[in-house]
Protein backbone atom coordinates (compact mmCIF):
# COMPACT_ATOMS: atom_id res chain seq x y z
CA UNK A 1 0.00 0.00 0.00
CA UNK A 2 2.85 2.44 0.85
CA UNK A 3 4.54 1.86 -2.31
CA UNK A 4 1.43 2.48 -3.90
CA UNK A 5 0.72 5.94 -2.18
CA UNK A 6 4.51 6.38 -3.61
CA UNK A 7 3.95 5.77 -6.94
CA UNK A 8 0.71 7.63 -7.48
CA UNK A 9 2.56 10.37 -5.60
CA UNK A 10 5.18 10.41 -8.31
CA UNK A 11 2.38 10.10 -11.09
CA UNK A 12 1.06 13.56 -9.75
CA UNK A 13 4.68 15.32 -9.92
CA UNK A 14 5.24 14.28 -13.02
CA UNK A 15 2.61 14.90 -14.63
CA UNK A 16 2.79 18.35 -12.86
CA UNK A 17 5.86 19.41 -14.60
CA UNK A 18 4.41 17.56 -17.76
CA UNK A 19 1.45 19.86 -17.84
CA UNK A 20 2.36 23.06 -15.76
CA UNK A 21 1.16 26.51 -17.84
CA UNK A 22 2.90 28.84 -18.72
CA UNK A 23 3.62 31.44 -16.29
CA UNK A 24 5.40 34.20 -14.80
CA UNK A 25 9.41 33.61 -14.87
CA UNK A 26 12.73 35.41 -13.97
CA UNK A 27 13.64 36.42 -17.94
CA UNK A 28 13.95 40.25 -17.92
CA UNK A 29 14.45 42.82 -20.34
CA UNK A 30 17.49 44.70 -19.44
CA UNK A 31 18.52 46.36 -22.81
CA UNK A 32 17.34 46.75 -26.21
CA UNK A 33 16.11 43.69 -26.70
CA UNK A 34 18.67 42.86 -24.32
CA UNK A 35 21.27 41.66 -25.65
CA UNK A 36 24.69 43.63 -28.17
CA UNK A 37 23.44 41.68 -31.03
CA UNK A 38 19.86 43.39 -30.93
CA UNK A 39 18.45 39.46 -31.22
CA UNK A 40 14.83 39.45 -28.78
CA UNK A 41 14.80 35.88 -27.86
CA UNK A 42 12.62 34.42 -25.11
CA UNK A 43 13.32 31.34 -24.05
CA UNK A 44 9.85 30.17 -23.40
CA UNK A 45 6.82 28.44 -25.16
CA UNK A 46 3.81 30.46 -25.72
CA UNK A 47 0.04 30.41 -26.98
CA UNK A 48 -0.68 31.71 -30.36
CA UNK A 49 -1.65 35.53 -29.68
CA UNK A 50 -4.14 38.10 -31.61
CA UNK A 51 -4.95 40.87 -30.40
CA UNK A 52 -6.29 44.41 -31.23
CA UNK A 53 -6.34 47.83 -30.03
CA UNK A 54 -8.02 49.74 -32.87
CA UNK A 55 -6.77 53.87 -33.22
CA UNK A 56 -3.24 52.77 -31.96
CA UNK A 57 -0.38 51.53 -33.56
CA UNK A 58 2.13 49.66 -31.42
CA UNK A 59 5.00 50.26 -30.49
CA UNK A 60 7.84 48.26 -28.92
CA UNK A 61 6.85 44.82 -26.68
CA UNK A 62 8.46 43.12 -24.21
CA UNK A 63 7.08 39.33 -22.78
CA UNK A 64 8.00 38.13 -19.38
CA UNK A 65 6.77 35.10 -18.18
CA UNK A 66 2.90 34.97 -19.10
CA UNK A 67 2.54 38.92 -19.56
CA UNK A 68 2.93 41.23 -23.09
CA UNK A 69 3.95 44.51 -22.23
CA UNK A 70 3.09 46.79 -24.88
CA UNK A 71 3.47 50.44 -25.75
CA UNK A 72 1.09 51.98 -28.69
CA UNK A 73 0.79 55.53 -30.08
CA UNK A 74 -1.22 57.61 -31.64
CA UNK A 75 -0.45 57.15 -35.47
CA UNK A 76 -1.91 60.49 -36.32
CA UNK A 77 -1.14 62.81 -33.19
CA UNK A 78 0.89 62.90 -30.16
CA UNK A 79 1.48 64.43 -26.86
CA UNK A 80 -0.16 62.89 -24.63
CA UNK A 81 -3.85 61.72 -26.31
CA UNK A 82 -5.60 58.60 -24.85
CA UNK A 83 -3.97 55.99 -27.41
CA UNK A 84 -0.65 56.64 -25.73
CA UNK A 85 -0.24 53.84 -23.69
CA UNK A 86 1.38 50.88 -21.65
CA UNK A 87 -0.43 48.07 -21.34
CA UNK A 88 -0.61 44.60 -20.05
CA UNK A 89 -1.57 41.78 -21.62
CA UNK A 90 -1.62 37.93 -20.31
CA UNK A 91 -0.76 36.15 -23.14
CA UNK A 92 -2.54 32.92 -22.06
CA UNK A 93 -6.30 34.36 -21.51
CA UNK A 94 -5.73 38.06 -24.19
CA UNK A 95 -7.05 39.58 -20.93
CA UNK A 96 -6.13 43.31 -20.40
CA UNK A 97 -4.31 42.94 -16.79
CA UNK A 98 -4.05 47.33 -16.82
CA UNK A 99 -3.44 49.81 -19.13
CA UNK A 100 -1.88 53.31 -18.47
CA UNK A 101 -1.95 56.20 -20.22
CA UNK A 102 0.63 58.56 -20.83
CA UNK A 103 1.87 62.01 -21.58
CA UNK A 104 3.50 61.22 -24.60
CA UNK A 105 4.42 58.57 -27.50
CA UNK A 106 6.62 55.46 -25.59
CA UNK A 107 8.93 54.86 -28.24
CA UNK A 108 11.58 52.71 -26.24
CA UNK A 109 11.56 48.94 -25.38
CA UNK A 110 9.87 48.25 -21.37
CA UNK A 111 12.70 47.95 -19.33
CA UNK A 112 12.05 45.12 -15.92
CA UNK A 113 13.32 45.64 -13.24
CA UNK A 114 12.03 44.33 -9.62
CA UNK A 115 8.59 44.72 -9.83
CA UNK A 116 8.97 48.27 -12.49
CA UNK A 117 8.47 48.62 -16.39
CA UNK A 118 10.27 51.41 -17.25
CA UNK A 119 9.81 53.15 -20.47
CA UNK A 120 10.82 56.06 -21.97
CA UNK A 121 8.46 58.72 -23.36
CA UNK A 122 9.12 61.25 -26.33
CA UNK A 123 7.54 61.87 -29.90
CA UNK A 124 7.88 65.45 -29.18
CA UNK A 125 11.06 67.77 -29.15
CA UNK A 126 10.24 70.14 -26.26
CA UNK A 127 7.15 69.50 -24.26
CA UNK A 128 7.96 68.95 -21.12
CA UNK A 129 6.37 65.77 -20.93
CA UNK A 130 9.20 63.40 -21.89
CA UNK A 131 11.82 61.48 -20.08
CA UNK A 132 11.51 58.17 -18.01
CA UNK A 133 8.62 56.50 -16.35
CA UNK A 134 8.46 53.33 -14.13
CA UNK A 135 5.47 51.92 -13.53
CA UNK A 136 4.09 48.90 -11.21
CA UNK A 137 4.04 46.00 -13.33
CA UNK A 138 0.92 44.72 -11.70
CA UNK A 139 -1.17 47.45 -11.11
CA UNK A 140 0.31 50.33 -13.64
CA UNK A 141 0.54 52.73 -11.34
CA UNK A 142 3.20 55.37 -11.45
CA UNK A 143 6.27 54.52 -8.98
CA UNK A 144 8.84 57.43 -10.55
CA UNK A 145 9.42 59.63 -13.09
CA UNK A 146 12.54 61.20 -14.39
CA UNK A 147 11.37 64.26 -16.55
CA UNK A 148 13.09 65.63 -19.47
CA UNK A 149 12.21 68.61 -21.95
CA UNK A 150 13.76 66.62 -25.03
CA UNK A 151 12.68 63.42 -26.16
CA UNK A 152 13.59 60.00 -24.13
CA UNK A 153 13.00 58.03 -27.07
CA UNK A 154 15.81 54.81 -26.63
CA UNK A 155 15.80 52.25 -24.55
CA UNK A 156 18.33 52.49 -21.88
CA UNK A 157 20.66 50.14 -20.50
CA UNK A 158 19.99 48.94 -16.92
CA UNK A 159 23.17 47.81 -15.12
CA UNK A 160 24.07 46.73 -11.77
CA UNK A 161 20.70 49.06 -10.51
CA UNK A 162 21.48 51.89 -12.85
CA UNK A 163 19.84 53.07 -15.91
CA UNK A 164 22.40 54.30 -18.35
CA UNK A 165 20.29 56.41 -21.35
CA UNK A 166 20.74 59.30 -24.27
CA UNK A 167 18.18 61.98 -24.73
CA UNK A 168 17.34 64.55 -27.38
CA UNK A 169 20.39 66.56 -25.37
CA UNK A 170 22.80 64.58 -23.61
CA UNK A 171 23.39 61.41 -21.99
CA UNK A 172 22.49 60.31 -17.99
CA UNK A 173 22.79 57.80 -14.89
CA UNK A 174 19.98 57.31 -12.74
CA UNK A 175 18.98 54.77 -9.86
CA UNK A 176 16.90 52.49 -11.17
CA UNK A 177 15.08 52.24 -7.70
CA UNK A 178 13.62 55.64 -7.51
CA UNK A 179 14.91 57.42 -10.64
CA UNK A 180 17.46 59.81 -8.83
CA UNK A 181 20.21 61.18 -10.44
CA UNK A 182 23.52 60.54 -10.55
CA UNK A 183 24.94 62.68 -13.65
CA UNK A 184 23.29 64.02 -16.40
CA UNK A 185 25.80 65.18 -19.34
CA UNK A 186 23.79 67.67 -22.15
CA UNK A 187 26.42 67.22 -25.07
CA UNK A 188 24.74 65.58 -27.78
CA UNK A 189 22.56 66.64 -30.28
CA UNK A 190 19.27 64.62 -31.54
CA UNK A 191 19.16 60.94 -30.97
CA UNK A 192 17.04 57.47 -30.74
CA UNK A 193 20.16 55.35 -31.02
CA UNK A 194 19.78 52.87 -27.53
CA UNK A 195 23.30 52.43 -26.20
CA UNK A 196 24.73 48.79 -25.82
CA UNK A 197 27.02 48.79 -22.80
CA UNK A 198 29.92 46.24 -22.85
CA UNK A 199 32.85 46.51 -19.42
CA UNK A 200 31.70 49.55 -18.64
CA UNK A 201 31.62 51.40 -21.88
CA UNK A 202 28.46 52.53 -23.44
CA UNK A 203 28.35 52.69 -27.09
CA UNK A 204 25.98 55.03 -29.48
CA UNK A 205 25.49 57.19 -32.41
CA UNK A 206 24.08 61.13 -32.17
CA UNK A 207 23.61 63.43 -34.58
CA UNK A 208 21.42 65.92 -36.86
CA UNK A 209 21.49 67.22 -39.73
CA UNK A 210 25.17 67.37 -40.87
CA UNK A 211 26.17 66.69 -37.52
CA UNK A 212 26.35 63.15 -37.16
CA UNK A 213 28.76 61.22 -34.31
CA UNK A 214 29.53 57.87 -32.79
CA UNK A 215 30.13 58.06 -28.89
CA UNK A 216 31.89 56.04 -26.50
CA UNK A 217 31.28 57.16 -22.71
CA UNK A 218 32.66 55.54 -19.86
CA UNK A 219 29.30 54.87 -17.69
CA UNK A 220 30.58 55.18 -14.36
CA UNK A 221 32.15 58.68 -14.43
CA UNK A 222 30.13 59.94 -17.41
CA UNK A 223 33.17 60.99 -19.51
CA UNK A 224 33.95 60.85 -23.16
CA UNK A 225 36.02 57.63 -23.89
CA UNK A 226 36.15 58.99 -27.87
CA UNK A 227 33.87 60.26 -30.69
CA UNK A 228 34.13 59.33 -34.21
CA UNK A 229 32.32 62.05 -36.45
CA UNK A 230 30.97 61.83 -39.73
CA UNK A 231 30.39 64.69 -41.74
CA UNK A 232 29.32 63.00 -44.30
CA UNK A 233 26.53 61.79 -42.70
CA UNK A 234 22.48 62.97 -43.06
CA UNK A 235 20.96 60.41 -41.12
CA UNK A 236 20.80 57.30 -39.60
CA UNK A 237 23.60 56.94 -36.96
CA UNK A 238 21.17 58.97 -34.10
CA UNK A 239 18.63 56.39 -35.20
CA UNK A 240 20.13 52.76 -35.12
CA UNK A 241 20.87 50.51 -32.23
CA UNK A 242 24.88 49.50 -32.89
CA UNK A 243 26.11 45.78 -32.42
CA UNK A 244 29.46 44.70 -31.27
CA UNK A 245 31.37 42.05 -32.65
CA UNK A 246 34.83 40.64 -31.70
CA UNK A 247 36.07 44.06 -30.43
CA UNK A 248 34.05 45.90 -33.37
CA UNK A 249 31.22 48.18 -32.78
CA UNK A 250 29.16 48.83 -36.16
CA UNK A 251 27.09 51.39 -36.75
CA UNK A 252 25.95 52.90 -39.77
CA UNK A 253 24.70 56.28 -41.64
CA UNK A 254 22.75 57.34 -44.70
CA UNK A 255 25.40 59.64 -46.50
CA UNK A 256 23.02 62.28 -49.06
CA UNK A 257 20.35 64.27 -48.90
CA UNK A 258 18.04 62.07 -50.87
CA UNK A 259 18.77 59.21 -48.00
CA UNK A 260 19.72 56.77 -51.02
CA UNK A 261 22.98 55.46 -50.17
CA UNK A 262 23.46 53.59 -46.57
CA UNK A 263 26.65 53.09 -45.46
CA UNK A 264 27.82 50.91 -42.32
CA UNK A 265 31.06 51.53 -40.60
CA UNK A 266 32.99 49.26 -37.77
CA UNK A 267 34.80 51.02 -35.12
CA UNK A 268 37.77 49.36 -32.53
CA UNK A 269 35.99 49.05 -29.62
CA UNK A 270 38.97 50.31 -27.71
CA UNK A 271 40.40 53.67 -29.72
CA UNK A 272 37.33 54.15 -32.12
CA UNK A 273 39.74 53.99 -34.99
CA UNK A 274 37.52 53.53 -38.14
CA UNK A 275 38.11 49.66 -39.25
CA UNK A 276 36.16 49.95 -42.72
CA UNK A 277 33.17 51.41 -44.43
CA UNK A 278 30.75 49.50 -46.84
CA UNK A 279 28.40 51.66 -49.12
CA UNK A 280 25.71 49.34 -49.33
CA UNK A 281 24.70 50.66 -52.94
CA UNK A 282 28.02 49.56 -54.36
CA UNK A 283 28.19 46.34 -52.55
CA UNK A 284 24.67 45.31 -53.46
CA UNK A 285 25.39 45.48 -57.08
CA UNK A 286 28.71 43.27 -56.39
CA UNK A 287 26.02 40.21 -55.31
CA UNK A 288 22.83 38.59 -56.48
CA UNK A 289 20.42 40.23 -55.02
CA UNK A 290 17.67 37.44 -54.07
CA UNK A 291 13.84 38.30 -55.29
CA UNK A 292 10.65 36.25 -53.88
CA UNK A 293 7.78 35.65 -55.74
CA UNK A 294 4.89 37.96 -54.91
CA UNK A 295 1.97 36.69 -52.68
CA UNK A 296 -0.99 37.64 -54.28
CA UNK A 297 -3.02 41.00 -53.51
CA UNK A 298 -0.18 42.09 -51.44
CA UNK A 299 0.57 45.76 -51.56
CA UNK A 300 4.25 46.49 -52.76
CA UNK A 301 5.67 48.11 -48.81
CA UNK A 302 8.09 50.87 -51.19
CA UNK A 303 10.78 52.40 -49.29
CA UNK A 304 11.40 54.14 -45.76
CA UNK A 305 13.95 57.00 -44.71
CA UNK A 306 15.82 55.65 -41.63
CA UNK A 307 18.08 52.41 -40.77
CA UNK A 308 17.18 49.52 -38.38
CA UNK A 309 19.34 47.78 -35.65
CA UNK A 310 22.39 46.01 -37.04
CA UNK A 311 22.76 42.95 -35.87
CA UNK A 312 24.73 40.00 -35.61
CA UNK A 313 24.62 36.01 -35.37
CA UNK A 314 26.71 33.10 -35.85
CA UNK A 315 29.55 35.51 -37.22
CA UNK A 316 27.43 37.07 -40.19
CA UNK A 317 26.38 40.93 -39.75
CA UNK A 318 22.67 42.06 -41.10
CA UNK A 319 21.48 45.73 -42.05
CA UNK A 320 18.21 46.24 -42.80
CA UNK A 321 18.67 49.09 -45.94
CA UNK A 322 15.01 50.47 -45.39
CA UNK A 323 15.50 52.88 -48.48
CA UNK A 324 17.22 49.99 -50.69
CA UNK A 325 14.15 47.58 -49.32
CA UNK A 326 17.43 45.25 -48.86
CA UNK A 327 18.43 43.04 -46.01
CA UNK A 328 21.83 42.61 -46.75
CA UNK A 329 24.42 40.01 -44.81
CA UNK A 330 27.85 41.09 -44.39
CA UNK A 331 31.22 40.28 -42.29
CA UNK A 332 30.87 42.59 -39.19
CA UNK A 333 35.46 41.76 -39.72
CA UNK A 334 35.53 43.95 -42.58
CA UNK A 335 32.15 45.10 -43.90
CA UNK A 336 32.04 42.57 -47.35
CA UNK A 337 28.63 42.12 -48.15
CA UNK A 338 27.44 38.46 -48.88
CA UNK A 339 24.26 38.12 -50.34
CA UNK A 340 21.43 40.95 -50.36
CA UNK A 341 17.30 39.90 -50.20
CA UNK A 342 14.71 42.19 -51.45
CA UNK A 343 12.62 42.62 -49.13
CA UNK A 344 10.82 45.71 -49.54
CA UNK A 345 10.56 48.36 -46.53
CA UNK A 346 11.05 46.39 -43.27
CA UNK A 347 12.42 49.12 -40.97
CA UNK A 348 12.87 46.65 -37.89
CA UNK A 349 15.65 44.18 -38.81
CA UNK A 350 14.98 40.03 -38.77
CA UNK A 351 15.50 37.98 -35.81
CA UNK A 352 16.80 34.66 -35.88
CA UNK A 353 15.86 30.71 -34.74
CA UNK A 354 18.45 28.10 -36.02
CA UNK A 355 19.97 29.05 -39.60
CA UNK A 356 16.81 31.25 -40.22
CA UNK A 357 16.55 34.98 -40.39
CA UNK A 358 12.92 36.41 -39.99
CA UNK A 359 11.89 39.50 -41.38
CA UNK A 360 8.49 41.76 -40.98
CA UNK A 361 7.80 44.28 -43.43
CA UNK A 362 5.78 46.92 -42.97
CA UNK A 363 3.52 45.61 -46.07
CA UNK A 364 2.54 42.48 -43.78
CA UNK A 365 4.86 39.84 -45.20
CA UNK A 366 6.62 37.70 -42.97
CA UNK A 367 10.07 36.58 -44.15
CA UNK A 368 11.90 33.31 -43.58
CA UNK A 369 15.83 33.63 -44.91
CA UNK A 370 18.69 31.30 -44.71
CA UNK A 371 20.83 33.23 -42.62
CA UNK A 372 23.63 31.86 -44.38
CA UNK A 373 22.51 32.20 -47.84
CA UNK A 374 20.04 34.62 -48.41
CA UNK A 375 17.55 31.74 -49.70
CA UNK A 376 13.90 32.56 -49.07
CA UNK A 377 12.73 29.48 -46.71
CA UNK A 378 9.05 30.70 -46.98
CA UNK A 379 6.53 33.92 -46.50
CA UNK A 380 3.56 34.37 -44.87
CA UNK A 381 1.30 37.35 -44.28
CA UNK A 382 0.68 38.65 -40.99
CA UNK A 383 -0.21 42.76 -39.87
CA UNK A 384 1.31 45.68 -41.55
CA UNK A 385 4.65 45.62 -38.88
CA UNK A 386 5.52 48.65 -37.58
CA UNK A 387 9.22 49.71 -36.81
CA UNK A 388 9.81 47.79 -33.48
CA UNK A 389 11.66 44.13 -32.74
CA UNK A 390 9.79 40.92 -33.84
CA UNK A 391 9.85 38.85 -30.09
CA UNK A 392 11.07 35.27 -31.11
CA UNK A 393 9.79 32.56 -28.54
CA UNK A 394 10.54 28.90 -28.55
CA UNK A 395 7.53 28.38 -30.82
CA UNK A 396 6.09 31.79 -32.34
CA UNK A 397 7.03 35.22 -33.81
CA UNK A 398 5.29 38.19 -31.80
CA UNK A 399 4.72 41.27 -34.24
CA UNK A 400 2.82 44.02 -33.87
CA UNK A 401 1.24 46.19 -36.54
CA UNK A 402 0.78 49.60 -37.57
CA UNK A 403 -3.36 49.39 -37.60
CA UNK A 404 -3.21 48.71 -33.67
CA UNK A 405 -3.28 44.87 -34.19
CA UNK A 406 -0.93 42.23 -32.43
CA UNK A 407 -0.18 39.03 -33.95
CA UNK A 408 2.00 35.40 -33.79
CA UNK A 409 2.88 33.47 -36.61
CA UNK A 410 3.44 29.74 -35.50
CA UNK A 411 7.34 29.03 -36.11
CA UNK A 412 6.77 25.28 -37.61
CA UNK A 413 4.26 27.10 -40.41
CA UNK A 414 6.63 30.09 -40.97
CA UNK A 415 9.73 27.49 -41.43
CA UNK A 416 8.05 24.60 -43.12
CA UNK A 417 4.25 25.35 -44.80
CA UNK A 418 3.86 26.91 -47.85
CA UNK A 419 0.21 28.46 -46.74
CA UNK A 420 -0.45 32.44 -46.46
CA UNK A 421 -1.56 33.35 -43.28
CA UNK A 422 -4.65 35.58 -43.45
Amino acid sequence: LLLILIMFLLAILFLSKVVRPYKKSNIGVYSYCNNSSNIYFVNETTPQINLDFPNTRIGAMSLIGNTLFITTFNPFQFNGSANESVIAVNVSSGRVLWRKQMSDGVMSQPITYKGMIIVGLGMSHSNNKNGLVALNDTTGNIIWIFSRKSETMPTPTLVKGLLFGAYGAGYYLINASNGNVIYIKNALPDMMSSPHIVKGTAYFGAGYTHSYSFYAVNVSTGKIDWIDNFPQAEGGMADIEPAIYNGIVISGFLNNSMYSNQTLVGMNMSTGKILWETSEVSASKQVPVIVPPKISSIVPSGRGQSMSAIEVYNGIGYSDSTYLGLLVAFSPLNGKVLWAFSTGSCNSGPTFYDNAAIIACKNGVVYAINASTGALINQVMAVPHSSFPLILTRNEVILGGNDGRIMSVSLEQLLKSQQVVS
